[in-house]
C-alpha cells in the first residue's frame, strides 16, 4: 500500500520509519530526501569531526551507503568527538533502528544481532544531549598562512580581470571540475587555521560551492569535486556544497566571507561606488556644490528612494555623520553601505535625496534608470508614459546572489580603495575597525 495523502501531500504510512527534522517529517525509505538531509547534517558537522571522516562520509553518502554513515556518527559520539548532537543524531538513530541495529537483537541483515560488535549504538546516540553547538575553533583566511595583517581575512575576487593570480594544480583542478558541473554557481577557497594562534593543526584548504536549488543532489556534486581534488593531490578534501540563495551554516559562511572567489558561472562585471558628495576636503570634510541638481518631483523622488532603500546592506553600521547641508541637525546621516550587485551607495545618498531633494550621483541615476526604466532618470523629460519596469521589487527585497555580494565586498574592501581614500568619516572608521577587520572607507 502506498503512502497516504493529506491535503494533497504524501504522508508516511502508519508504522513506516520516519525521522522528524524541525517541521519536516521524512520517511527513512525516501532515499532522495534522506540523502539531502544527511548532506545538510554533514555541513553542520564540518569543522567538528575529523576531516578524513567528513570526506569519507560524503563519499559514502553519494554512493548510497547511509548505514555506514550512521555507524560512523555513532562511533564519533561514542569516542567523545561531539559534545552536543544535531540533526545527524536523529538521522543516525532512525537509520540504525530501521536496519535493526538498535541493540535489541531483533534485526536481520547488515549484521544486526549477529555478534558483529554493533551493540547498543542507538543507546549511545540517545545519551548525547541535543543542542546548538558552540562555534568551531577555526579562523578563515583568503590568503596563505604566510601573509599577516587584517587584509588576510578580507574577501578576494580572483575572477576579476585584474586579479593576475596563477592558481596551483589543486585549485586549477577544482576550478575545472566546478565549471563542468551544470548546477554550480560559485566556488570559493578559504584557508582554515586554528584560532588563538595555535600552530596545530596546520592550515587546511576548505572549498565552498554554491549550487542551483533545483540542480542534482548536492551530495553527488560534493563527491565528484572531492574526487577531482583527491586526483590533484589534495588530502582529505573539504568540499562544502551549499544551496545558492540560502543562508549556509556558520562554518561555511565564514569560509565563504573570508575566502577567495576562484570561479563563478557569471562573468565578472565592473563594480562602481557612487559618490555622495561633490567635494571632499582632507581637513574640512565633504560638501555639495551650490548648483547640485535637485529632484522636486515627489513621485520620482519616492521611486528613487524605493530602489536605493531596497539595496542589500553590505556594511551595516549604526554610526552617523553630521548633516553637511544643515549642520544644526547634528549627527543624523546614516552611513550603511548598500548594493544591487553592480553599484554601491550609502544611506547618506538616500538621506540627502529624502531630506534635501539632492539628486544622487548622476552615473548611479543612469544605472537605476537602466534597471527600472527611463522614468527614473531625471535627465529625461518627465513623462508619465515612460515605462517603469515593475519586475524589480521596491520593497527592500532586491535580490543579490552570493557571488555578486562577494565581488562587491572584495572591491569595496580592497587595500587599493584605502590608498585612494582622501577622507574618512571619523565615527564610522573607528566603528568599522572595532566591529570588522576593515580598512578606512572612502566617503566620497
Amino acid at each position: 500500500m502506498a503512502g497516504g495523502e493529506l491535503g494533497g501531500e504524501d504522508v508516511p504510512e502508519v508504522g513506516e520509519a520516519t525521522v522528524t527534522l524541525g517541521a519536516t517529517v521524512i520517511s527513512v525509505g525516501d532515499d532522495a530526501a534522506m540523502i539531502d538531509a544527511w548532506h545538510r547534517a554533514l555541513l553542520g558537522l564540518a569543522g567538528y569531526l575529523p576531516d578524513e571522516l567528513v570526506t569519507e562520509a560524503r563519499t559514502w553518502l553519494a554512493a548510497g551507503r547511509r548505514l555506514d554513515l550512521a555507524r560512523a556518527v555513532a562511533f564519533a559520539v561514542a569516542a567523545g568527538q561531539l559534545s552536543l548532537g544535531g540533526e545527524e543524531i536523529r538521522l543516525a538513530r532512525e537509520e540504525l533502528t530501521a536496519a535493526g541495529q538498535d541493540g535489541a537483537g531483533n534485526g536481520a541483515g547488515n549484521g544486526a544481532g549477529d555478534g558483529d560488535g554493533d551493540g547498543d549504538v542507538v543507546g549511545v546516540l540517545d545519551a548525547l544531549p541535543l543542542g546548538e553547538r558552540v562555534p568551531s575553533a577555526w579562523q578563515f583566511r583568503s590568503v596563505g598562512a604566510d601573509e599577516r595583517g587584517p587584509a588576510a581575512v578580507l574577501p578576494l575576487d580572483l575572477t576579476a580581470p585584474d586579479a593576475a593570480v596563477v592558481l596551483d594544480a589543486v585549485e586549477a583542478a577544482v576550478v575545472e571540475a566546478a565549471g563542468a558541473e551544470p548546477g554550480a554557481v560559485g566556488l570559493w577557497r578559504s584557508w582554515r587555521t586554528p584560532a588563538a594562534g595555535s600552530s596545530w593543526p596546520p592550515p587546511k584548504r576548505v572549498f565552498v560551492v554554491t549550487a542551483e536549488p533545483r540542480s542534482e543532489p548536492a551530495a553527488a556534486m560534493a563527491a565528484r569535486l572531492q574526487a577531482a581534488l583527491l586526483a590533484a593531490g589534495e588530502p582529505a578534501p573539504q568540499v562544502e556544497v551549499c544551496t545558492a540563495g540560502e543562508e549556509p551554516p556558520p562554518y561555511q559562511r565564514l569560509a565563504q566571507m573570508s575566502g577567495a572567489l576562484l570561479w563563478a558561472r557569471e562573468p565578472a562585471v565592473e563594480v562602481s561606488v557612487a559618490r555622495t558628495f561633490d567635494e571632499v576636503d582632507p581637513v574640512d570634510g565633504p560638501s555639495f556644490d551650490p548648483d547640485r541638481p535637485r529632484i522636486d518631483d515627489l513621485g520620482l523622488r519616492d521611486a528613487l528612494l524605493g530602489y536605493l532603500d531596497a539595496g542589500v546592506p553590505i556594511l551595516d553600521t549604526s554610526s552617523l555623520m553630521s548633516d553637511v547641508v544643515d549642520p544644526a541637525r547634528g549627527e543624523v546621516v546614516p552611513m550603511t553601505f548598500r548594493t544591487d550587485g553592480r553599484w554601491v551607495w550609502t544611506d547618506a545618498t538616500s538621506y540627502y535625496l529624502d531630506e534635501h531633494g539632492l539628486a544622487p550621483d548622476p552615473d548611479l541615476m543612469r544605472h537605476v534608470a537602466e534597471a527600472r526604466g527611463p522614468a527614473l532618470d531625471p535627465s529625461l523629460p518627465l513623462d508619465e508614459s515612460l515605462p517603469l519596469d515593475e519586475s524589480l521589487p521596491l520593497d527592500g527585497s532586491l535580490e543579490v546572489g552570493e557571488v555578486a555580494l562577494h565581488r562587491v565586498l572584495a572591491h569595496l574592501l580592497s587595500p587599493r580603495q584605502e590608498e585612494d581614500a582622501v577622507w574618512v568619516v571619523p565615527q564610522m572608521g573607528v566603528a568599522l575597525l572595532d566591529e570588522e577587520p576593515l580598512a578606512a572607507v572612502d566617503a566620497s
